[in-house]
């Protein structure tokens, strides 16, 4: 699967990324700026960016956040992050629903409306509070 061009946004192998661009999720803000953003068996990172979330704020900047073998979402537009994606659930940048449900066919990833910013696994420079993790790795929506 090629990458996107501009923004370069891709799901590969329950892969994310964003590179030298930006990606937002309205109602709760995500958002990545010229960094690297990516998911990889569960594991989330944000390098050499900007990760944002208004509405009881999150941010990680020039640094690095991981979330592995666990969970992580966030209030106001709930972003999900789930363990160990089949290989069956690719998508390309044309299947992505703008609106605050979901990442179609991206298992690691979904918006909605629900739940409490939380996170899982082990995590560098990130802010109080943002610390849980499942004893299954198994998100809990």
């Amino acid at each position: 699967m090629s990458p996107a061009g501009d923004g370069e946004f891709w799901v590969r192998d329950g892969e994310f990324w964003v590179r030298d661009g930006e990606f937002r999720v309205q109602d709760g803000e995500f958002r990545v700026q010229d960094g690297e953003f990516r998911v990889r068996d569960g594991e989330f990172r944000v390098r050499d960016g900007e990760f944002r979330v208004r509405d009881g704020e999150f941010r990680v900047r020039d640094g690095e956040f991981r979330v592995r073998e666990g969970e992580f979402w966030v209030r106001e537009g709930e972003f999900g992050i789930r363990a160990r994606t089949p290989k069956s659930a690719q998508t390309t940048p044309t299947d992505l629903d703008t609106g605050p449900r979901c990442f179609k066919g991206a298992e690691p990833l979904a918006v909605g409306h629900q739940g409490e910013a939380v996170s899982g696994g082990g995590a560098r420079n990130h802010l109080p509070g943002a610390e849980r993790a499942t004893s299954t790795g198994q998100a809990a929506w």
